[in-house]
């Protein structure tokens, strides 16, 4: 495969950070905004023709981010918050635009995690096909 230009990207905004899984690569930029080109969920069509928002600005706090990674067909990115917790929010691409406007997802097992008898606190998720690891550290 060969590099490819990525048009669609907001022109005045930085990327932050790249996210690479097996069927899309995400780009966070420094608005906190997530834009994605490559394969969606909803249907096997690629979308390389030009990159789509797939979380708008506001929701990721840029200032606190701890880690933004891709696996199989999700992007996660972890931050923290004012209270000193920290979020995870699980993205997909989608190619229909009402499932990206509400795709973002809070993992159910940041309940379970966050129940344990520790302080833990996340530090980065990387997911498989069918498996994930989540780093925590005890605080």
């Amino acid at each position: 495969a060969y590099p490819r230009f990525v048009p669609g990207l907001p022109p005045n905004l930085s990327i932050v950070r790249v996210a690479c899984g097996t069927h899309h690569a995400a780009m966070l930029l420094e608005d906190g905004s997530i834009w994605a080109v490559g394969v969606a969920t909803d249907r096997p069509v690629p979308l390389w023709g030009e990159a789509v928002e797939i979380l708008a600005s506001g929701l990721v706090e840029m200032k606190e981010l701890v880690s933004f990674t891709g696996g199989f067909g999700r992007t996660v990115v972890v931050f923290g918050t004012e209270s000193g917790r920290r979020q995870v929010i699980e993205i997909q691409l989608w190619s229909n635009e009402e499932f990206r406007q509400n795709g973002a997802v809070r993992p159910s097992w940041l309940d379970w995690l966050e129940n344990q008898e520790g302080q833990e606190k996340v530090c980065s998720v990387h997911r498989g096909w069918m498996h994930s690891v989540v780093v925590s550290e005890e605080t």
